[in-house]
């Protein structure tokens, strides 16, 4: 009696489980910030039984290929974006719309043909709007809604938005890594009205999240090292090794220990100058327990290293916004202007001016997500 009670009862929790699916994540090659916040989600389908596949390119593959070496990795079509090596990256970004388009109808390729021969049920796309499919689920992850256009043609700003409501309505559902009301990290991009139908706030995703603070570096020989200043670097060329640069020539001259943190996930190695360390990639691991050991961050204001600063609670943090990056601009702003983090331009930059108004910054505020994340994809998972 005892035996065909625990039976049924082992039959009633096997049915309930949800049956695997294999669901294909492909976050956008635009620096590691697409990447890195998807670990989050990757993690959380992983704990429900789901087979995951990984597509990308580039760096933000690397990166994830380290993270979930167990996993299945496709190569997708490169956006292959480059900023301007001035301010006028909308310029640059609408010269290289013929590729972008290119890309997403290869996109569109790519994933008929994983559906057909690799088994793919269901995508979760970050960014990558060509990633959608009419014949099984899929979801479209972005914080910024309303894109932000300069100045000069901000009269096009409601006709912008339509137009990218639309691309992102071809997805069936879209994830906005933000809270749903005050206080939030996006602000206008991610809260202006209308929102895409379908959409819903799943808080802000930081790899850092569920982690353990570790105890010391997996990368050996940054154990025992102080440092004081820490560099994050990321994003497309040339701006990210022309901040390096300006970087460089300027810690050198600070006299303490700083760390650049170079973002090349290609290798790993270490190259002393003077008191600054040049680490050309960091692991989640060793990220994380730089970022809570130095006393100073400088890093783009890039939307995923925001959330990654708000999960740590970080206090002091310098901003230098991509030149002509709009989004970035207004992030950095927005930061500096609620007493955040302090915002500096990259063409007027000066790291010891930088430190001294580091004193009337509070620091980022730890944000509660509530669960926001787990709702989402459980309730996902359950209509697949």
């Amino acid at each position: 009696m005892f035996q065909s009670c625990t039976i049924a009862a082992v039959q009633c929790q096997i049915e309930e489980m949800p049956v695997p699916k294999h669901i294909l994540l492909a976050p956008l090659e635009w620096g590691l910030g697409h990447a890195t916040r998807c670990i989050p989600i990757i993690d959380l389908l992983l704990a429900r039984g789901m087979q995951v596949s990984i597509g990308g390119d580039g760096r933000s593959l690397a990166l994830l290929s380290g993270e979930y070496p167990q996993l299945r990795f496709f190569e997708l079509p490169a956006y292959g974006v480059r900023y301007s090596r001035g301010g006028g990256q909308v310029w640059a970004m609408l010269r290289q719309l013929p590729h972008l388009l290119k890309v997403m109808r290869q996109e569109q390729q790519v994933l008929q043909r994983l559906v057909e021969t690799a088994g793919i049920e269901a995508v979760i796309s970050d960014n990558r709007y060509g990633l959608w499919h009419t014949a099984i689920p899929s979801v479209f992850v972005c914080h910024q809604l309303a894109v932000q256009l300069p100045k000069a043609m901000q009269y096009l700003q409601p006709l912008l938005h339509r137009l990218h409501l639309r691309y992102i309505q071809r997805f069936d559902t879209c994830w906005i890594p933000d809270l749903p009301g005050v206080p939030n990290l996006a602000g206008a991009l991610a809260h202006r009205p209308p929102l895409p139908a379908g959409s819903r706030f799943v808080g802000p995703l930081s790899r850092f999240q569920a982690m353990q603070p570790p105890e010391k570096f997996t990368f050996d020989a940054l154990n025992g090292q102080e440092v004081e200043l820490l560099a994050v670097l990321s994003g497309p060329e040339p701006q990210r090794s022309m901040l390096e640069s300006m970087l460089l020539e300027q810690l050198r001259s600070l006299g303490r220990p700083c760390w650049i943190v170079q973002g090349r996930t290609e290798y790993q190695q270490l190259e002393q100058q003077g008191q600054v360390q040049l680490i050309s990639y960091m692991n989640s691991q060793d990220l994380m327990l730089a970022l809570k050991k130095a006393r100073i961050v400088i890093s783009r204001p890039g939307y995923s290293s925001l959330m990654d600063y708000a999960a740590l609670g970080l206090r002091q943090v310098i901003l230098i916004p991509t030149p002509g990056q709009t989004e970035q601009e207004y992030l950095g702003m927005r930061m500096q202007q609620a007493g955040t983090a302090c915002c500096c331009s990259q063409a007027s930059f000066h790291l010891p001016t930088a430190i001294k108004q580091l004193a009337s910054m509070k620091g980022f505020r730890q944000l509660q997500a509530s669960g926001l994340l787990e709702a989402a994809v459980d309730e996902w998972l359950s209509a697949l």
